[in-house]
């Protein structure tokens, strides 16, 4: 119905001798594209409003990344327009057919501008996903890079990272301690304590001595953080202190076996491993406040002479038959977790060339009509000694040119998309900052789905175009 609107308004204001002149149509769409192009700077700068003002709505979000894809939809024809008109001028060296098919893209508007405007818009989108999905997972990989600094991990089977009750039994703990090859390792225990905001995650650290230079601190003092933490102070995930609205230096009380107890937040660190957040606290004090000896997860630093893969196998061997243990090296568990990602983001790929699919369609019937529409057109440029390579060149020639106009308007807008989604939509959402990683690859991908998609939508009006039936299509109406 919205769809329809437009054109309903058209018909039913346009008196009936002027609704044969294809000249009046055009004109009033040119006049509409200046307008259109003046609402796009509008739109870019409500846009960049909502997007930057301080605040934690998402939907504010979503409502600037939606103005950001009205704008480049909005600017498509006026820019189809500019570009048509000069490549036109420049083609008139190389051949009058191509200045022909240039021009007349570029002066029907009402056809070719929607097009541009629907591929302009799914171009922009799939380059802003992409380059999201590729921030995502360079932050990841950098993040797993620093943090993972052990050889081998050890950790017991459970039910998952949100319910953190799996330990190592104690018996397998002192044979996996008496492996050889061993320099000297972490220990970790994860659990589940009461909150002023409920249960939250709590990871009680025993590090090794490089431990601590894993954790990014993204707020805090190193030095006094490190001080306060080796004094039972507590330190936040990223995502923790987004949700939870806490910084350093703030309190939060905790539910202890001896009753609630309030503990000071000395930092804030980066994670990516939830985006519910944890709470880390040093294993000393936490099995002095909550009695609790076990041990979730083990970190192994291989001493000189010693290989992974051997280490690997004297720990499967110390604790085969008594716990089933999940026995990873630093390479294998970053491939896994890396695995993970590009499993969770595939249907993003689905997507991404599902909407340069739906374009091209969208593509290929505003060619179509307008071939049909040029048909006796064509047909007299044919009669005039135009031939049927000429009239393929001149179909040809018209969807190339949408399609690099719509590629040059949606890579900036693209760009700007993908800083909304990195910098805005995902710290509001889950908390964690991302850092904004352009490449060169879903840039040129971008400018090829807008060539190719063009070239292969204008394949059968160029076919139709070159059809010997000149005389019929003179004679149609």
């Amino acid at each position: 119905l919205l769809a329809a609107l437009a054109p309903a308004l058209e018909a039913a204001s346009s008196p009936p001798n002027l609704g044969w002149r294809r000249s009046v149509l055009e004109g009033r769409v040119s006049r509409g594209a200046n307008l259109l192009a003046v609402m796009s700077v509008a739109l870019l700068a409500i846009g960049a409003l909502l997007a930057f003002l301080p605040g934690r709505n998402l939907l504010a979000g979503f409502a600037a990344m939606l103005m950001l894809l009205l704008s480049v939809a909005f600017l498509a024809p006026a820019l189809l327009r500019a570009i048509g008109g000069a490549s036109a001028r420049l083609a008139h060296r190389i051949s009058t057919t191509l200045r022909l098919g240039l021009t007349d893209a570029a002066r029907s508007l009402s056809r070719t501008g929607v097009a541009v405007a629907a591929l302009s818009v799914a171009i922009s989108a799939t380059l802003g996903i992409a380059v999201m999905v590729a921030s995502f997972r360079h932050s990841l990989d950098a993040w797993l890079i620093r943090t993972l600094r052990a050889d081998v991990y050890v950790t017991a089977p459970g039910p998952g990272f949100a319910r953190p009750e799996r330990t190592i039994e104690s018996g397998v703990l002192a044979k996996l301690f008496a492996v050889p090859g061993v320099a000297e390792h972490s220990a970790g225990r994860r659990a589940s304590v009461s909150s002023e905001f409920g249960p939250v995650l709590l990871d009680a650290l025993e590090p090794a001595s490089h431990s601590l230079d894993a954790i990014t601190l993204v707020a805090g003092n190193p030095r006094e953080v490190w001080s306060a933490f080796d004094q039972g102070a507590l330190l936040a995930s990223e995502p923790f202190a987004y949700h939870h609205r806490v910084g350093v230096g703030d309190t939060l009380t905790l539910q202890t076996p001896e009753g609630p107890r309030a503990f000071r937040i000395a930092g804030i660190f980066r994670e990516y491993g939830s985006d519910r957040g944890s709470l880390l606290i040093r294993r000393q004090q936490y099995r002095e406040i909550w009695h609790d000896d076990a041990i979730t997860s083990l970190g192994f630093y291989l001493a000189p002479g010693h290989s992974g893969q051997e280490l690997s196998a004297a720990l499967r061997q110390a604790s085969a038959g008594q716990q089933a243990l999940l026995i990873r090296s630093n390479r294998e568990l970053r491939a896994l977790s890396l695995d993970i990602f590009e499993q969770t983001f595939a249907i993003t790929s689905v997507l991404y060339w599902l909407a340069a699919i739906v374009a091209s369609v969208g593509l290929f019937a505003a060619l179509l009509a307008h071939g049909l529409e040029r048909a006796r057109q064509t047909a007299l440029l044919r009669a005039l000694g135009l031939t049927p390579r000429g009239a393929a060149v001149f179909l040809s020639a018209q969807g190339l040119l949408l399609g690099v106009v719509a590629a040059i308007a949606a890579i900036p807008a693209g760009l700007l998309t993908a800083a909304v989604l990195v910098l805005v939509i995902n710290r509001r959402a889950f908390g964690w900052h991302l850092d904004l990683h352009v490449s060169g690859g879903p840039i040129v991908n971008a400018l090829l789905i807008g060539v190719f998609a063009s070239l292969l939508a204008g394949i059968l009006p160029a076919l139709r175009a070159a059809r010997p039936h000149v005389a019929t299509a003179l004679r149609e109406e």
